[in-house]
């Protein structure tokens, strides 16, 4: 698994979504759209996770998941699982990315 990166539109620096994912599970979510807060312009970006990439910069194997085989439905729940820790995060870096917003009177 790797860190979901994006580019500040403004600053063409990269923002780390802080979301850890797989190339499987980004395909799946690919249609959705994620609401950062850049520490490079102070902004709040709405972008696609398709214009999102994955770093190059890998997470420690100890993190990942183990290499294994999995039955194919074991790999269904656990994209499933994924897709839901996801969706949890991008709940919460909403609600953190609004809270910014409304602490900075907009």
């Amino acid at each position: 698994m790797t860190l979901l990166i994006f580019e500040c539109p403004r600053t063409h620096r990269v923002i780390d979504a802080g979301i850890q994912t797989d190339m499987d599970t980004l395909a799946v979510i690919s249609s959705a759209t994620l609401r950062l807060s850049c520490p490079h312009c102070c902004s709040i970006h709405e972008l696609p996770v398709k214009s999102g990439r994955l770093s190059v910069t890998c997470i420690p194997k100890v993190l990942a998941e183990p290499e294994t085989p999995k039955a194919p439905i074991l790999a269904v729940a656990i994209n499933a699982l994924r897709i839901f820790w996801l969706q949890q995060g991008l709940t919460v870096a909403k609600r953190q990315a609004d809270d910014q917003v409304l602490k900075r009177g907009g």
